[in-house]
């Protein structure tokens, strides 16, 4: 399994320069989260359905809070099936939008990558991760990715390097 790790600042493009290169590409499975009138969708690639990933806050119920933030538990529990899941044999990229403080306490995502990290490992398969760039070093040793790759929105070549490692024409 090769690695590549999408990292930058908040709001620095990252789900957007992920959606311009991989939604609708054949053989690319996993999720983005992008932003819609100010809060997060959870975008399967496999079926480009959207569903709600950040709410409100007001109804309170199945849901997890990072600071302001409050997500739908029904989102973490789609992508993390969705990552514990026999792959389809035509999956050549997993994307995964975002690995973040939730994951870091042992929550949101975090499950569902632990077992497609174990499954896939071995496999000839790209596992893509977003990574907020104070984030990065901390999920670099803790999955031990040290040999992996490092597209940095903070450059501006984040987007060729994408297209080379993930052989985009």
């Amino acid at each position: 399994m090769k690695v590549i790790i999408l990292t930058g600042p908040i709001r620095s493009g990252k789900t957007t320069l992920l959606m311009s290169l991989f939604a609708g590409r054949p053989g690319t499975d996993g999720f983005l989260t992008p932003d819609s009138d100010g809060l997060r969708l959870f975008y399967d690639l496999r079926t480009g359905e959207h569903s709600e990933f950040q709410t409100d806050g007001r109804d309170g119920n199945d849901t997890s809070a990072i600071g302001r933030f409050v997500f739908s538990n029904a989102a973490f529990r789609q992508g993390n099936e969705k990552l514990a899941a026999d792959l389809p044999s035509e999956t050549k990229v997993m994307i995964v939008d975002e690995i973040g403080k939730l994951e870091a306490e042992g929550k949101g995502f975090l499950t569902g990558i632990e077992k497609f990290i174990g499954k896939n490992s071995d496999k000839d398969i790209i596992f893509l991760a977003v990574i907020r760039d104070y984030l990065k070093e901390t999920f670099v040793q803790r999955f031990g990715w040290h040999d992996c790759c490092i597209a940095d929105m903070g450059h501006n070549d984040a987007a060729t390097k994408l297209r080379q490692w993930c052989g985009i024409e």
